[in-house]
């Protein structure tokens, strides 16, 4: 990197995981624009390859053209130990409420003082 700016992906993959990357929890709809811009690739190799990743289910778009991840990546996402250790720990918590805090739950989940 010379300049401050970020040097062009040189693989198809390091391009489109680029773009993915560019998504992120305080940024997770973006514009076509930002998506180039934050991945440092050009407009029209942004457009191709995020229409492959649209067409995939990788990514969506809605009514005003903005870009999010699509359900694709989250079902893949699911199938990593990491999301299943989650998903258990989850319906633990679920299965037990009153273990939460130490305080009893009633039948719909409320904390009751013991």
């Amino acid at each position: 990197m010379s300049g401050g700016r970020q040097s062009t992906p040189r693989t198809v993959a390091a391009r489109v995981l680029a773009i993915l990357a560019s998504f992120s929890s305080g940024h997770t709809e973006l514009s076509l624009a930002e998506i180039s811009r934050r991945a440092g690739l050009a407009v029209s190799t942004t457009h191709r390859l995020v229409g492959e990743l649209r067409a995939w289910g990788a990514l969506e778009r809605d009514a005003d053209l903005r870009y999010r991840i699509g359900v694709r990546l989250w079902e893949l996402a699911s199938l990593s130990p990491a999301a299943g250790q989650l998903r258990d720990n989850a319906v633990d918590k679920r299965r037990s409420p009153g273990k939460l805090d130490g305080r009893a739950a009633d039948g719909d989940g409320r904390r009751t003082a013991s």
